[in-house]
């Protein structure tokens, strides 16, 4: 029997632990931002297909990585990701249905 892939965002399931070393950091927030978009991202692939589906495929799986490689310590990377989240939340606006 071959087992499926889970098709949940592991950021999903990921929940930082509260009051910890980096609580109310901009680490913190930054892997908030990051958990938020990919949340939007992950509703907004229900209604897509195509081009569309594939485009936000890939942007949940840069959301991932750049999860997975942030580092308390560097600020830029933090600002990056809020940037990046940025941008995606514009993008989704602009999908139909979207808030735009």
């Amino acid at each position: 029997m071959t087992e499926q892939p889970d098709s949940e965002p592991v950021l999903s399931r990921v929940e930082p632990l509260g009051g910890g070393q980096y609580a109310d950091e901009p680490y913190e927030a930054a892997l908030g931002d990051l958990r938020g978009t990919v949340g939007e991202v992950s509703a907004a692939l229900r209604d897509a297909a195509g081009a569309t589906r594939e485009h936000l495929l890939g942007r949940q799986r840069e959301l991932n990585r750049l999860q997975l490689g942030l580092r308390p310590d560097d600020m830029d990377a933090l600002a990056d990701a809020h940037a990046l989240c940025r941008r995606i939340r514009a993008e989704l606006a602009r999908l139909p249905g979207g808030d735009a």
